[in-house]
Parts: structure tokens; C-alpha cells; sequence
């Protein structure tokens, strides 16, 4: 089992990994940059922090974790663009966020109703992706159906909040169950397919496998939404790119189309902005522009 590539994919690929990091393609990961703390131990202090400074470099959102987000809504500056993003069922997709409570449609939706009371703009539901697997090889539709409850559930409670269904695509080592699970998710309605979680043990974006998820998300007419896999100003132009080959417009027109969630990479996307510098933490740091 192999992430095997269209010919069309595999050449917005090729032309992804040989992008060069620009200080335009810089101003513009910032600008689609999602800023995310979502250890769970953070204060108040830590999350005014957070969107000051995300405030402060004009990023498209922060993301914490549901107890944070009225801190996170008080802290705001008046007028400011900055969005507040939240999780449920987060990191694994079965159990409610922060709990070892099994996540049902109820529970979804009372979460998700919550999170928008509390000032939420942005809800982020994990798809079970390991169950979606072993369903999805065994043919199990009950098991399916239930997965998809969840995302129904996160869908009809909403709202105008956005909706982001994480793919978990590092869980995937096979590029038709990997395709399968972006067009079962997009079915529910999203407005945006992200990547990973970030807790996966395969790591997380890949080119190739957000590229099939790219193209599955125009197909649907979806945003996407690269999480751990951007560290450092090299992998921000090459998911640019990639975006910009798949979707066939420049991507910065609509800030609903392409988002980066990777907090670590703000130093130096900020940074090559700025000075159109590659950031040199400790000597000799300098990252490779290849994976």
C-alpha cells in the first residue's frame, strides 16, 4: 500500500517541492497562518498572550482548547479579525476533548453549541480516522455510520461557526482509503479538510497526501487547512504552491481556501517577511528545503 499519485498530481507535486520561500509567499502564510496552543494547562496570562500575538502580526486565527475560548473571546481587541478556533473529540476523534467520555452526536453537539456560546468561530472535529480504516477495509457501514454521526452532529449544530474536519492523514499509508476518507468527510459539509493533529507517531503533512486531500477538497468546493507538517519557511511556500497548482488561482485571494496551522513557524515566517532571511536560531540552523 503506497500513496500513488495521478500524473496530474504528481506534477503539482514536483512543481510544490522546488518552490523557493519568497518574502511575498511569507506575508502570505502569515496572513493564513492559524496560531494554536492547545495543551490544555495554559493560563490566562498564556492565552491573552496568544492573541496579542496573533493580533500583532495580523494572523487569521488562534485555536485552544474549549476552556480557553472565553479568555480567548475577552482578550480580543476591539474590532480585530483574529477568529477563535476550538476542537472537540480532539486528538483521537472518539472521545470529547479532554475527557475519556466516548463522543456521541449529543455530546458533539452540546460541545459544539458551547464552544459558540463561549465566543467560538471555528470548530475543528476530528474524524475517527483509525476506525474509519479498519471500516473501511472491513466494509463495516455500521461502524461507518456511526463515525459519520459525529461529523452530522458537528454540521447541524454549527451554526455560522466554521467547520473543519481533520483527516488525520499521517494515519494513511495508502492513497485510496486516504481519498475515500477526504470524500467521506466532505460529504458532511465542511468548509475546510485539514491534515493532522499533530499526535500521530507517522508525523504529519506530506505533500503527496495533502495533495490528494487538495484535490478533494475542490472537487467539493472546501477550503484546506496544512497542520503539522510547516516547519519552516521552505515547507510554507512548497504547501503555497502545492495549493496554488491544485486550486489554479492565487490562493490569498480567499483566505477561506488555504490555512496553516503550525504555531512553531511563525518566528520565521515573520522573520523572512521582514528580511527575506533565512532565521538562524543556533548556528549552522539553517533548514533543509526538502523533506
Amino acid at each position: 500500500m503506497t500513496i500513488e499519485l495521478s500524473k496530474e498530481l504528481q506534477e503539482a507535486v514536483t512543481y510544490a517541492r522546488a518552490a523557493k520561500p519568497t518574502q511575498a509567499r511569507a506575508f502570505k502564510a502569515l496572513h493564513a497562518l492559524d496560531l494554536t496552543s492547545l495543551r490544555g494547562n495554559e493560563t490566562k496570562a498564556d492565552i491573552r498572550d496568544l492573541v496579542m500575538k496573533a493580533e500583532l502580526h495580523h494572523l487569521a486565527s488562534v485555536c485552544v482548547m474549549p476552556r480557553k475560548v472565553r479568555t480567548a473571546r475577552a482578550a480580543r481587541a476591539f474590532n480585530s479579525s483574529v477568529k477563535i478556533a476550538t476542537v472537540t473529540n480532539f486528538p483521537d476523534g472518539i472521545h470529547l476533548t479532554g475527557t475519556s467520555e466516548i463522543a456521541t452526536p449529543l455530546s458533539t453537539a452540546e460541545a459544539i453549541i458551547r464552544n459558540n456560546r463561549n465566543g467560538a468561530n471555528q470548530n475543528d472535529i476530528v474524524l475517527d480516522f483509525e476506525g474509519f480504516l479498519a471500516a473501511s477495509i472491513s466494509k463495516n457501514s455500521v461502524k461507518l455510520e456511526q463515525i459519520g454521526s459525529l461529523l452530522q452532529s458537528c454540521r447541524d449544530n454549527a451554526g455560522t461557526s466554521t467547520m473543519k474536519i481533520i483527516i488525520g492523514t499521517a494515519a494513511f499509508n495508502d492513497s485510496t482509503l486516504l481519498r475515500e476518507a477526504c470524500e467521506f468527510s466532505a460529504g458532511f459539509g465542511p468548509d475546510c479538510l485539514k491534515t493532522d493533529t499533530g499526535f500521530h507517531p507517522n508525523g504529519g503533512a506530506t505533500l503527496e497526501k495533502t495533495a490528494i486531500m487538495m484535490q478533494v477538497a475542490k472537487e467539493y468546493g472546501l477550503g484546506v487547512k496544512i497542520s503539522a507538517g510547516v516547519k519552516d519557511e521552505f515547507h510554507a511556500a512548497q504547501y503555497q504552491a502545492l495549493a496554488e497548482a491544485i486550486f489554479g488561482y492565487d490562493i490569498s485571494s480567499n483566505p477561506n481556501i488555504f490555512r496553516i496551522g503550525a504555531s512553531s513557524v511563525l518566528p520565521r515566517l515573520e522573520n523572512f517577511a521582514r528580511n527575506g532571511k533565512v532565521l538562524e536560531t543556533n548556528p549552522g540552523d539553517v533548514p533543509s528545503p526538502q523533506y
